[in-house]
């Protein structure tokens, strides 16, 4: 059995792991009999009977432990035990947090073999408790992924584990780190597809804290940008209510800016980011991270020569300080871009491509083409300007 040590980055959101031993007792162990179907008494939610099956896999000073979780949840969340198809074997599994002797959590996955007998499916360790243990649809396939949120502290937050069922195994195929979750199927401007977002709010300062809604494209979780209007106005609302408790704080102006621009409220998003840059003698995150906010926003409004002007400066300043990126930013969540504010690789790329969108719509594609180039130089690994130059290449000049 695998033991993972999680720790995480909070502005990146990455989950790091280091493997070790557990003891597991026998893979095979046919539990106490009851007269009554186990697959029936599973799907009757019969918490005694799976209470009985999993205490025949716990060594002896292993205890069961329920997820806590960190907001409004469904109930099925904090279940002690509960049950899914994970395998895609038709019958349900059973799932099961743990506290080991050591203080450490841990999380069991059981499947039934045949006529009562139980094996051990997957089985795992992380973090000092439990945030949640969840079944979700995240890859869009009709069939339920196992959310694991692993609690690491009070100032780290959590980390997320997606574990999908490939090649005969579960499988990690994403991760998070958050201090707060929220797992739907939001609705974009072609209704709901299915396929649950994860809604992710990260801690930064006070109160404040980052928030993007991302989606798994088979490979990555990404921003999903379509779903953004449905999901906002939640986080424009928290944002209201502190910009009225503490106006002095451009924090939090700054994120209700961000979030206005997400819910494509590009006026008030102005007027936001223009109060945060002058409500206090620190500007925090950075005059830089107002000021593409603005940009965003006047983009939305089509003043277009407005914004690019403020592209122009952010790109000047930070080709002054990063004129040869040496090590250039993964793309992953907008939270990053969010908690570093300041001129960095992400902010430079983000800029250089929404800069090369504006040209293209004045169309300017010889100088839109140069600035999706520069957002590469920046960010690599991200497909926007990847494809826009593509796009390009479709178009006349």
């Amino acid at each position: 059995m695998r033991k993972k040590l999680v720790s995480v980055l909070i502005a990146g959101s990455i989950i790091l792991s280091a493997c070790a031993q557990f003891p597991t007792p026998g893979a095979l162990i046919k539990p106490p009999g009851t007269g009554a179907s186990t697959a029936a008494g599973r799907k009757a939610g019969n918490q005694n009977e799976l209470l009985k099956i999993v205490q025949t896999f716990l060594p002896a000073g292993v205890h069961l432990l329920a997820p806590e979780p960190a907001g409004e949840v469904a109930q099925s969340t904090r279940e002690l035990i509960q049950t899914g198809d994970l395998n895609h074997d038709g019958q349900p599994e059973i799932i099961a947090g743990y506290r080991t002797s050591q203080g450490s959590a841990g999380v069991l996955v059981l499947e039934e073999i045949k006529n009562g007998k139980w094996a051990k499916l997957w089985q795992e360790e992380g973090g000092y408790s439990l945030e949640r243990l969840q079944l979700a649809d995240i890859t869009g396939d009709g069939r339920d992924e196992l959310l694991i949120g692993w609690a690491i502290g009070a100032s780290a937050g959590n980390g997320l584990d997606i574990l999908a069922w490939q090649d005969g195994n579960l499988k990690k195929i994403a991760g998070t780190g958050y201090h707060r979750l929220e797992v739907e199927d939001l609705a974009g401007e072609k209704g709901k597809d299915g396929r649950q977002e994860l809604a992710v709010w990260v801690k930064d300062t006070g109160d404040a804290m980052a928030v993007d809604v991302l989606r798994w494209d088979g490979k990555n979780l990404i921003p999903a940008e379509d779903v953004y209007p449905a999901y906002f106005p939640r986080v424009v609302e928290y944002y209201r209510k502190r910009v009225r408790e503490h106006p002095q704080a451009s924090f939090y102006w700054y994120y209700l800016a961000d979030a206005l621009v997400k819910v494509r409220e590009y006026r008030q998003a102005l007027e936001a980011a223009e109060k945060g840059m002058v409500a206090d003698k620190v500007i925090y995150p950075s005059i830089y991270g107002f000021q593409l906010i603005k940009a965003r926003a006047l983009t939305g409004l089509e003043r277009y020569h407005e914004a690019a002007a403020i592209y122009q400066d952010i790109i000047a300043a930070g080709e002054k300080k990063l004129p040869h990126p040496q090590k250039p930013a993964s793309m992953g969540s907008a939270i990053r871009s969010l908690l570093t504010a300041d001129l960095s690789p992400r902010m430079m790329g983000e800029a250089c491509y929404e800069a090369g969108e504006i040209y293209a719509r004045l169309g300017q594609n010889q100088r839109a083409a140069e600035y999706f180039r520069k957002a590469l130089l920046y960010l690599p690994g991200w497909d926007k300007p990847r494809q826009a130059l593509e796009d390009l290449k479709l178009i006349k000049n």
